[in-house]
């Protein structure tokens, strides 16, 4: 994942979000999926936190003005 980023940092056009998650044993599959599904949200906040001129939807909110 370390190795997606630092390629994607170098490349302005490339961005993605990442949520995964691990179990071991008997689990429900679902949960993993919502699990990972808020991972990746997350992932996505801290990306427009650090980069908030990528943000394209907050972008849009200010020229609707």
């Amino acid at each position: 994942m370390k190795q997606l980023r630092t390629l994607a940092e170098s490349t302005p056009d490339v961005s993605f979000a990442v949520g995964a998650v691990y179990v071991k044993g008997v689990f429900d599959i679902r949960n993993a999926m919502k699990t990972a599904d808020e991972r990746m949200y997350r992932d996505k906040q801290e990306y427009y936190i650090q980069h908030p001129e990528k943000d394209r939807r907050r972008q849009k909110r200010s020229d609707d003005r």
